[in-house]
């Protein structure tokens, strides 16, 4: 009887040490994983931070008004990418922004083009709002592409950005600038 009091002790303490072995490793595994996922979200936010660095200078160094970081993007089905695109304000006032995308097709400058890109769906998602650039200065807003575009295509989008001091009054002047986008689905 007196062994299995202390059979049962030692039992007990075995646990005990078990347990305690077992929440020390959860705990340097789960800070290796947070460490390492940690450092990969730090490298992402450089790189577009990088990207939109190089939009300011690219745009300092050109006449250009509107500008994207590439105008030719390959994408995955069912993948989202993220592009950048810059607005550059050479007047002396605030300027407001705004941009509206069409479709290559019926109503795009674009000519020979499916309006629907194919039988699933390409869209760009961007800021909808007017975005306020002040006087010589350049501002850099990203832009995702999303698709869930099952086959092979290539989708054209013409992206038409107004901009005037006051974007709200018919009487200002407006200004467009235009770029195309060709996303290639592979």
């Amino acid at each position: 009887m007196r062994n299995s009091k202390k059979w049962s002790l030692n039992l007990s303490i075995n646990a005990i040490v078990i347990l305690i072995l077992s929440i020390t490793i959860l705990g340097l595994g789960l800070a290796f994983i947070s460490n390492v996922f940690g450092t990969a979200t730090e490298q992402f936010d450089e790189v577009k931070g990088d990207a939109r660095k190089q939009m300011i200078t690219l745009m300092e160094d050109t006449d250009d008004i509107v500008a994207l970081s590439r105008l030719t993007v390959d994408i995955n089905q069912g993948e989202t990418k993220q592009i950048f695109i810059a607005f550059k304000n050479t007047g002396d006032i605030e300027e407001e922004f705004s941009t509206l995308t069409v479709v290559g097709g019926e109503g795009s400058s674009l000519k020979n083009l499916a309006g629907n890109c194919g039988t699933g769906k390409t869209s760009l998602e961007y800021k909808q709002a007017t975005t306020s650039v002040v006087a010589r200065d350049v501002v850099v807003l990203p832009i995702n592409i999303v698709t869930d575009n099952p086959l092979d295509d290539v989708c054209y989008f013409e992206i038409s950005v107004e901009h005037s001091s006051d974007l709200t009054d018919a009487l200002i002047p407006k200004t467009t600038e235009k770029i195309a986008l060709t996303v290639e689905i592979i």
